[in-house]
């Protein structure tokens, strides 16, 4: 389960007594995910912990979290897939919540809180692809997580 909000500010402009502008500038995009089950040595690449030793995860940090990119994909009504890549941001594991074994089962998920922003080469903050544009190709689909996708570069006409 994912969740995103984008925060954007906005100010409104007045002159001779009437709104006459609207200036707006995007902000980070905040992220909610609940996964089913999330590894040490996964936990421990995302908040920047060192490595997983003899089955056991040291939480001190050294140095800050590293910067991830995160993508998936979510089946729509009508079957076909949208895909998202956010390209630039920072997860924590902010709460823990376990429960014991009762009469019945009792699915146990882990919920991740993050904050994503424009990259800093491009100012890219996300991609987002959907099966039903005509543009779209089976290739996007096929390789959206084989690596962070990219947008491919065509040379001017005539190059």
């Amino acid at each position: 389960k994912v969740k995103t909000s984008k925060k954007v500010a906005s100010e409104i402009m007045w002159s001779d007594n009437k709104k006459s502008e609207i200036a707006e500038s995007d902000g980070e995009v905040e992220v909610e995910i609940e996964v089913r089950g999330l590894s040490l040595s996964a936990k421990a690449d995302i908040e920047g912990y060192p490595e997983v030793t003899d089955g056991v995860l040291d939480e001190k940090r050294e140095g800050e979290k590293p910067y991830l990119a995160i993508g998936w994909r979510f089946l729509k009504a009508n079957g076909k897939y949208r895909y998202v890549w956010l390209l630039k941001g920072k997860l924590s594991q902010e709460e823990e919540e376990a429960e014991t074994k009762k009469d019945k089962p009792n699915f146990q998920t882990t919920k991740l809180k993050g904050s994503f922003i424009e990259r800093d080469f491009d100012d890219r903050p996300k991609f987002t692809a959907d099966a039903d544009e005509p543009t779209f190709t089976k290739a996007v689909g096929d390789n959206w997580f084989k690596k962070v996708y990219e947008k491919t570069a065509t040379p001017p006409a005539g190059k």
